[in-house]
């Protein structure tokens, strides 16, 4: 059976591409850095127009019993300086969650460096200086172990005509 003309044959059909999928944690990663960058960026709006507008001052200063601090003071706030405490602590924690893991990695991998650097480098020096040293032991014990490992002539091989 011979196939018609105007289609492809199977074997020289052009092969897809295939194109490598992100992993579900490398997407969930990625997803996670953006909405902190985002409620970073959104956190610092929000904390400089609530220091701006509130109006929050550090004492609260009263004379005769007159009150001379018009606004919300540190301690006694009111509801804006509430509001400000809170973005401002939500802020910290945000931080606190994004570097503290990226400082434990970066410790963690300065040590590893360390460790490979300090132990690691003249370990593998001290291997090929005792190989290079002990080299010829190495080629003495070869040759001892090719003589004593031979068993009598090699058999004879012959050609038939």
């Amino acid at each position: 059976m011979t196939e018609p003309p105007d289609t492809v044959p199977a074997s020289d059909a052009p092969l897809p591409i295939p194109v490598p999928r992100p992993r579900a944690r490398g997407r969930l990663l990625r997803w996670w850095l953006l909405a902190s960058l985002a409620a970073t960026i959104v956190l610092l709006a929000c904390v400089a127009l609530g220091l701006g507008h509130a109006d929050i001052t550090p004492l609260h200063i009263v004379v005769d019993g007159e009150d001379l601090t018009p606004g919300p003071t540190l301690d006694a706030p009111g509801v804006a300086g509430h509001l400000v405490a809170g973005a401002i602590l939500f802020m910290v924690t945000l931080l606190l969650v994004l570097v503290v893991p990226l400082l434990a990695f970066l410790v963690l991998g300065a040590v590893a460096v360390a460790v490979v650097l300090g132990v690691g480098v003249p370990l593998a020096a001290l291997v090929l200086a005792l190989a290079l040293v002990s080299s010829p032991l190495w080629l003495v014990g070869l040759c001892v172990w090719a003589v004593l490992r031979h068993r009598g002539p090699a058999p004879a091989v012959t050609m038939q005509a």
